[in-house]
């Protein structure tokens, strides 16, 4: 009798298994919106009146950038009936200010002592200019303590545009580092006069002055700043590395700020999806060193889910982040006007390749309005299959659950067996 039910519960088992399995891929629905993990409703505000002469915008957020690989396709827009709505992804598209600096030509005419006992430089530049932006000294070490004076002029009349400013200790800083101030504001003159108090201009090489050029605006895209959380760090030989989560965001600068008033250290930036395998991405450097400021990291735009800072310092002197700004392109998805569209709902996130439904709007105007976007829902039509890769724990701990009950009742039937061969008393 034990043999027997034992050969019963072997193709039971075989069976109930079997249905677990099958009852899994009968998830792969064959409809579109059903192949989509999460949803997302998204609807005009109250007020806007839809035209079909115009075209409306759903943006994307940091919701949508984790969960969806290619916003150009892998996702389906319907409207309010069910029906697939075309779509356009596209760059916000914006006129970007932008500027650049100059290098002015001049020379060193004068070497002086003022009278009141102050030494001072002045550097003559070949014409008048009225947007003079920085000066910078190479070469050179001044002394601790040294105080500097940047006046603009003419020559007989000056204006003060940085007053006495205590020079720091850049004497642990790499060599090479060179003194550049940033004036505070654009000064118009011919002569740029420096002037130290308590020191002197040592082994001062060259003087070269900057002015700031503001060019046209010129076509690009609208640069938004996306939310990173950090992971974890840690600091050893002289190099802090720290992660952090960007849940793929399109990124193409990192403005970045240490936890001290002096510094310049070299940063590498890198990418990764497993934390396992990080490719770098760029590598650049961040300074502040008195009025000479520069924190922002520009890259070619990336999706990574993580990335990392490889920042240099010296082995004894430890940093950290004091705050960081992610930022990179906005986009939008961009639909035309249509009353059926007045509510619509965003399917997104799937294991599998969906074919296309960005059929390309002929019109991409200036939308007329946005989409208000709801929460992330789960899909409700959405049903696991052993092909979809986020099912495979449901899945395997089905299993386990499984094995562990036959195995259960595989020991209680061998307990009843073994307790009907022993001797009575």
């Amino acid at each position: 009798m034990p043999a027997c039910g034992a050969a019963w519960l072997r193709p039971g088992i075989f069976l109930f298994l079997l249905c677990i399995l099958c009852n899994a891929a009968a998830g792969e629905k064959s409809t579109l919106p059903g192949k989509f993990r999460f949803v997302r409703s998204a609807e005009l505000p109250s007020g806007i009146k839809i035209s079909p002469n115009n075209t409306y915008a759903v943006n994307l957020d940091e919701v949508f950038f984790q969960s969806i690989e290619n916003p150009a396709n892998d996702l389906c827009i319907l409207d309010g009936s069910g029906n697939i709505v075309p779509f356009m992804l596209q760059k916000v598209p914006a006129a970007n200010a932008s500027s650049k600096e100059n290098q002015l030509t001049g020379r060193i005419v004068r070497n002086q002592q003022l009278p009141d006992g102050r030494n001072a430089i002045d550097f003559e530049l070949d014409k008048k200019n009225n947007a003079i932006s920085s000066v910078e000294l190479v070469g050179g070490r001044l002394a601790v303590g040294t105080q500097l004076t940047i006046a603009i002029g003419d020559g007989k009349n000056w204006q003060t545009a940085v007053d006495k400013l205590p020079l720091s200790d850049i004497s642990k800083l790499p060599e090479g580092v060179n003194r550049r101030f940033t004036l505070p504001r654009q000064q118009t003159g011919k002569v740029v006069r420096l002037i130290v108090e308590k020191g002197s201009f040592p082994a001062l090489e060259a003087v070269r002055v900057f002015e700031l050029q503001q060019l046209e605006p010129t076509p690009g895209a609208l640069i938004r700043q996306y939310n990173i959380s950090a992971m974890g760090s840690k600091s050893e030989n002289g190099k802090l590395k720290i992660a952090f989560n960007t849940a793929h965001t399109p990124l193409t600068s990192l403005k970045v700020k240490l936890n001290k008033e002096l510094y310049y250290s070299k940063v590498t930036v890198l990418g990764s999806n497993d934390r396992r395998k990080w490719n770098e991405i760029s590598s650049g450097s961040i300074r502040s060193i008195d009025l000479d400021r520069a924190d922002t990291l520009d890259f070619p735009e990336s999706r990574y889910k993580f990335i990392m800072l490889h920042i240099e310092h010296p082995p004894e002197s430890p940093v950290k982040i004091s705050s960081i700004k992610a930022s990179g392109p906005a986009y939008r998805w961009v639909v035309k006007g249509s009353k059926e569209y007045r509510k619509l709902t965003i399917c997104y996130n799937s294991q599998e390749v969906i074919p296309t439904a960005n059929y390309q709007i002929i019109s991409a105007n200036r939308p007329a309005a946005a989409y208000l976007v709801s929460s992330q829902q789960p899909n409700k039509l959405h049903k696991t299959g052993v092909r979809d890769r986020n099912s495979w724990n449901h899945l395997a701990g089905a299993l386990i659950v499984v094995l562990a009950l036959v195995s259960t009742l595989a020991i209680t039937g061998s307990v009843k067996r073994s307790g009907q061969l022993l001797p009575e008393d």
